[in-house]
């Protein structure tokens, strides 16, 4: 599965390079994140912040590749405490795009996360360091929707699936990131006319 990753980033990392018609932007929004334990329901939904940039390459006229590069900040409640748990990644989503009606995307792909850091929070607000107990590399899947003003001005909205078992703590009882996204971007010097139908 991490081949399939690298080797799906590597190819679109090389469009990028290649791609005639690619437009950089920057991007920010806020996470809703929760880990899902195998066969328990410990944790609830938790808030956090996304930011980065982002190269939205067209193939077709329809057609797009969009990888981005984000400070993801992640993590859960645990139900029924004021207990939290802050993972923090760097991100790496490609995804593919099918642009349809006036501005509208569905979108796609993979991600790769990096692992930074990873603190627990009591309920005292005091924060430790458990960055040893989770996986230093995520793999998921992303899919969602997203609008493009002819400014370049756009929102997304995407849920993102966690593949990876992150529990580093023997027995790694599987432990996975879930999370949805909503984020503002900005392409430079966009002009949606010539990007659509």
């Amino acid at each position: 599965m991490k081949k399939i990753f690298l080797f799906t980033i590597a190819v679109f990392s090389f469009t990028l390079v290649q791609a005639q018609r690619t437009h950089f932007g920057l991007k920010g929004g806020f996470n809703a994140s929760t880990l899902k334990l195998k066969n328990q329901d410990n944790f609830d939904y938790k808030l956090g912040l996304h930011v980065g940039g982002l190269a939205h390459i067209h193939i077709t006229r329809q057609i797009a590749i969009q990888p981005e590069l984000l400070y993801s900040n992640q993590g859960a409640k645990l139900q029924n405490s004021e207990v939290k748990h802050h993972i923090n990644y760097i991100t790496v989503p490609v995804m593919g795009q099918y642009m349809f009606g006036d501005g509208f995307r569905l979108e796609a792909g993979p991600q790769v996360g990096f692992l930074v850091g990873a603190k627990r929070q009591d309920q005292d607000d005091n924060r430790f360091n458990v960055k040893e107990n989770y996986e230093a590399v995520d793999f998921s899947l992303a899919t969602g929707l997203s609008f493009i003003s002819s400014s370049g001005l756009g929102a997304d909205f995407r849920w993102l699936f966690g593949l990876t078992n992150i529990n580093d703590v023997p027995p790694r009882t599987p432990l996975k990131n879930h999370l949805g996204q909503i984020g503002i971007f900005y392409l430079i010097n966009y002009n949606k006319a010539r990007h659509t139908h």
